[in-house]
């Protein structure tokens, strides 16, 4: 076997491995083969369209020119571009009750002794001002609602308590927040992979992966209740750390829509 059908091969592999949770998903939702052709399409068309890394030096991106590297005909590729565009997942309210939480661990008004303090439901350094300060344009009812559904607060008479630190999303509750979440953490993840995967770029972005092998049975559990308690420990310092050294910064008049993060998953087989 020479090298280009083992290139084909691994490719092959990589995709199926790919589409498979993604086939699964969709299936579960009720999505059919037909409308997910047609968003590969979009990805394709808005790649070749939008990546220097495909543009031919000094030439516009002509219809013509992604039809050829896409493979698509000019009609499919014209047809795409006239589509709606899709929804940033970034653009919904996914991240909302995260961004509160953060703001909860890691704000001095809000905390006593460097843990997170039970506060008012309203007035001064209250619930309804963390909201505000956190997640602007969205009522502290709607986060309050969501953080009890999750049982990570809970309420009583007029106060809030913080029971977790960390968002703990439960599937199902909300069929949109399931879908943002799940396109925020693989899409992320994926995007890692596809910059450090490029030859030219030379500083790679972090991405690492443990694996123990050969696990009895019997150990299972116990190593990934270890892993949960050692992992949210971890993010929920570093998240501290990262906002002290965001308010910490010096003020300067740009733009700050910039996002950074680590994303941190649990595997077994």
């Amino acid at each position: 076997m020479d090298m280009t059908e083992k290139l084909d091969k691994m490719m092959s592999y990589m995709a199926y491995r790919l589409f498979k949770p993604i086939a699964t998903i969709f299936l579960r939702n009720f999505i059919p083969y037909k409308t997910a052709a047609k968003w590969l399409k979009q990805a394709y068309v808005d790649v070749a369209q939008n990546n220097a890394e495909f543009a031919v030096e000094g030439k516009k991106h002509t219809k013509s020119r992604i039809s050829v590297i896409t493979g698509l005909t000019r009609v499919d590729v014209d047809h795409v571009l006239k589509m709606p565009k899709l929804i940033n997942a970034s653009e919904q309210n996914w991240n909302r009750a995260t961004k509160v939480i953060s703001g909860w661990i890691s704000d001095p008004d809000y905390l006593e002794d460097g843990e997170p303090r039970q506060i008012p439901l309203t007035g001064d350094c209250s619930f309804e001002s963390l909201v505000k300060k956190y997640s602007g344009g969205i009522t502290p009812r709607a986060v309050i609602d969501e953080l009890k559904h999750i049982n990570t607060v809970v309420v009583k008479g007029d106060d809030v308590r913080l029971l977790h630190k960390e968002y703990i999303y439960k599937a199902g509750k909300d069929q949109l927040i399931t879908l943002e979440n799940i396109s925020l953490s693989a899409g992320g993840l994926l995007d890692t992979i596809t910059h450090n995967t490029k030859v030219e770029n030379v500083t790679k972005m972090f991405q690492r992966t443990i694996i123990q092998r050969k696990v009895p049975n019997s150990l299972v559990k116990a190593l990934e209740t270890y892993i949960n308690d050692e992992s949210t420990y971890f993010l929920h310092t570093l998240d501290q750390k990262l906002t002290q050294k965001i308010e910490n910064s010096p003020k300067l008049d740009e733009p700050t829509e910039n996002m950074v993060g680590l994303g941190l998953y649990y595997y077994e087989n």
